[in-house]
């Protein structure tokens, strides 16, 4: 297998056993290919199948749009999706070209209230509020261009009436993989005219899917090059926790953490998604798509939302996010990210890319706790595209929520003890 294939197979990643016996060859597809995909990837003749592993889009850094008319907009229990392909591949007469089958799922993901009682939230699944949504699709991917093209179908029921919705599935990915083309694009089509009653809405889709952590290539972050450009005090610095083996990977990897935001007074137009009209994301949540404890490196999405009640399951917001790489500095015990934006979004078949990568994060884990300073990490957020005008965002701070039940502190400062002698002295109890 030469290597620029062998780099696409893992970024294909998809977690399942599968077993040994015969796999047969797929027989014609039901859906005309050739009608809807032979522009983006053409046709080929199926040979025989290999197994290997998958592009597999996970739910939580996979952000869809559009599809009003099938996916009904319930705040309250959000669709997630995820892109799921069978265990084989099909080898075809055309060199770098391969057969593909997989499910594409729309499914419900809800939101926790911690206000709600129990019996709510169950009464909410045995209305039969869990649904899904899943297209079938058939295809092929070309290794040479980094595109996919598949075509399939799913049952529907639409105003008491069961429909067969089929389907054209677009997508784009990269084929060396790093921070600005590690996007993967595309937009699932009805074949259904606008005027038939089985149409609907196209649906966008972006995502962020792990890839083999060895051929995955850092190159916004350097372990000995990375600068903080805006540094942290002396007194600060001094606090920070004296960490060498702390585990960013365990920290950050598959959760999402998320944090309070602390912007300066005279900052007027903070935002950095554009004009803020005076209302500033109060939180920003962390997530580790994936790690390199080798190298102290990780790849982490930056949403500027709370996501301490979200469920596993429920999509990203790229209006809202930024994608970044971080590394761990074993001599400034501090993890250092710089985030990019998710640009032309609205246009995921041509345009959609990471760029602007101009934001900074900075995190670090406080030495001492007390009862006064109950929080577990601190941090500073900054641009490098500074302008003229003060009132533009510059730097916010944040820090971790009280009371965590984690500790990466050295040891706990009682600066009580006085009061307490002075309320309860000796003998008085």
């Amino acid at each position: 297998m030469n290597p620029s294939l062998q780099n696409l197979f893992h970024f294909f990643m998809f977690f399942t056993l599968f077993t040994s016996k015969a796999f047969s060859l797929p027989t014609q597809l039901p859906i005309s290919y050739s009608d809807h995909c032979n522009s983006f990837v053409p046709e080929a003749i199926p040979t025989d199948n290999m197994f290997t592993r998958f592009l597999h889009l996970e739910p939580v850094n996979t952000h869809y749009s559009g599809g009003q008319d099938i996916l009904d907009q319930d705040l309250s229990s959000p669709w997630s999706i995820n892109f799921l392909p069978n265990g084989y591949l099909f080898r075809t007469n055309v060199v770098d070209t391969y057969r593909i089958q997989a499910r594409l799922r729309f499914y419900r993901s809800y939101i926790y209230d911690p206000t709600s009682k129990f019996t709510k939230i169950m009464s909410n699944y045995s209305r039969g509020h869990h649904q899904s949504l899943e297209f079938y699709l058939d295809g092929f991917w070309s290794v040479s261009t980094s595109k996919l093209c598949m075509v399939g179908s799913t049952r529907f029921t639409k105003q008491g009436n069961p429909l067969t919705l089929n389907a054209v599935l677009k997508l784009k990915f990269a084929r060396f993989i790093n921070m600005k083309n590690s996007l993967v694009s595309g937009i699932l089509e009805s074949l259904a005219s606008p005027n038939d009653f089985d149409y609907f809405d196209p649906i966008a889709i972006l995502a962020f899917p792990q890839v083999d952590p060895l051929k995955y290539n850092y190159t916004l972050v350097s372990n000995e090059e990375y600068n903080v450009t805006i540094s942290k005090s002396n007194s600060v610095q001094d606090s920070v926790t004296r960490i060498k083996y702390l585990d960013i990977c365990s920290i950050f990897t598959q959760r999402f953490r998320t944090y309070k935001l602390e912007y300066p007074s005279n900052c007027k137009n903070c935002s950095l998604f554009g004009e803020d009209h005076g209302k500033l994301p109060a939180f920003m949540s962390l997530y580790g798509i994936q790690c390199s404890r080798e190298d102290n490196k990780t790849r982490v999405l930056v949403e500027f939302q709370d996501r301490r009640f979200a469920p596993y399951g429920q999509s990203f917001r790229p209006d809202i996010s930024l994608i970044g790489e971080g590394t761990w500095n074993g001599r400034k015990y501090e993890l250092s990210i710089v985030a990019c934006h998710i640009l032309n979004q609205s246009d995921p078949l041509s345009s959609a890319h990471v760029g602007d990568c101009s934001i900074g994060l900075t995190l670090w884990f406080p030495a001492v706790r007390s009862i006064t300073k109950t929080h577990i990490t601190e941090g500073q957020i900054w641009t490098t595209k500074l302008t003229d005008d003060l009132g533009t965002f510059r730097m916010a701070k944040f820090q971790s929520f009280d009371h965590s039940k984690e500790n990466y502190a050295v040891k706990y400062e009682y600066t009580q003890m006085e009061k307490v002698r002075q309320i309860c002295p000796k003998g008085s109890v």
